[in-house]
């Protein structure tokens, strides 16, 4: 069966381009053929969207556009503030404001969300651990306490969460499970089975994902990673999916999203995303045609597998952008659609048929 294969752009594409000037005539990413089998959207700053007046644009152009969004850190264990009683009974102390802010954006405009993340090593609360390795919590205390968190979390967005990014950036560039706090102190060789366990415990409903960078070619990381992820599902451990951060430049095309990758996901049973997709570009002589080369063909490659639950980007205008310099993202700082939207646009406007890929016997 032919499947789209990954398309090498050309290097005559490299040279720079001048950003031309667009009306914003778009009936939204969300109105067009492909957001039908295919939801599209972008990770929100709940902390900036809760102190906007309502129908601002940031908050507008979003619900104008997208049917799925999520918080770019407000989920993250940032918010675990503290912890109230014993931490075998007592009860974790959590500022929700920032993902209630998105959460309620979702529920009021019929948009369903991505959870980012539950468990990550780069998001420990300093009271929990001023240094990522020192705590004065015993192991058991601390899985008490991190189970009653999840359960905390995932109750509280249950009706709208739809998909929880469970961990997050875990392997190594040779695709070794790094042996951080939380390999330390949540179960050893153990510690993601039982974060998977306890999230599939919290919300049976919800869709669970591994999320992780530079896994978008085949190479060690995304060899190793695999690996022990489809050794997780073969224990039946509850792991539905896997995220493609898919964070690219200009700089370096030939390593957007291949193919290979995603049948070998498609093979091992899982579902997959396309979880933070922006496409930095050279400040001084950007490339918006290579960079809207590299948006519509990502797209492409999600619209044409039937595994693919969603096209997510880390943000969705450059007015508010974690990429120095801020240009990698649809949408300019003032908002116009930029040849990166447009290729966006015009993939979803006619989407490939989708295929159905068959998984083989792990």
């Amino acid at each position: 069966m032919l499947r789209l294969t990954t398309v090498l752009v050309s290097a005559a594409l490299m040279s720079a381009t001048v950003l031309p000037v667009f009306a914003q005539t778009s009936v939204g990413l969300k109105n067009l053929p492909g957001a039908r089998v295919l939801p599209i959207g972008a990770e929100l700053n709940g902390t900036f969207l809760e102190n906007l007046p309502a129908g601002s644009k940031y908050a507008s152009t979003a619900i104008h556009e997208f049917n799925i969004t999520g918080c770019e850190n407000e989920l993250k264990m940032y918010s675990f503030t503290g912890w109230k009683g014993d931490p075998f009974t007592g009860t974790p102390i959590i500022d929700n404001s920032g993902a209630d802010a998105v959460a309620n954006l979702a529920r009021a405009n019929h948009m369903v969300m991505r959870g980012h993340v539950l468990i990550y090593n780069q998001a420990i609360p300093r009271w929990i651990s001023p240094d990522g390795v020192n705590t004065k919590y015993t192991d058991a205390q601390l899985q008490a306490m991190v189970k009653k968190f999840i359960f905390t979390r995932m109750h509280r967005y249950a009706d709208v969460v739809r998909y929880w990014d469970v961990t997050n950036e875990c392997f190594d560039s040779k695709g070794d499970l790094k042996h951080d706090f939380w390999y330390t102190h949540l179960g050893g060789d153990n510690y993601m089975a039982n974060i998977f366990s306890w999230a599939h415990e919290a919300d049976p409903q919800a869709q669970l994902y591994y999320n992780d960078y530079s896994t978008e070619q085949p190479g060690p990381k995304f060899n190793g990673m695999l690996a022990y992820l489809v050794a997780l599902k073969n224990k039946g451990v509850p792991i539905n999916g896997i995220g493609f951060q898919c964070h690219e430049n200009t700089k370096w095309p030939q390593g957007v999203l291949s193919t290979a990758n995603t049948n070998a996901v498609d093979a091992a049973g899982f579902k997959w995303q396309v979880t933070e997709l922006d496409c930095g570009t050279d400040a001084v002589n950007p490339n918006w045609k290579l960079q809207a080369e590299i948006y519509g063909q990502t797209a492409k490659i999600c619209l044409a597998d039937s595994n693919c639950q969603g096209l997510f980007m880390w943000g969705y205008t450059d007015k508010h952008s974690w990429l120095r310099p801020p240009n990698g993202l649809p949408f300019d700082a003032a908002y116009a659609p930029k040849p990166c939207y447009w290729a966006l646009y015009k993939a979803f406007e006619n989407p490939p048929p989708r295929i159905n890929p068959v998984a083989t016997a792990n």
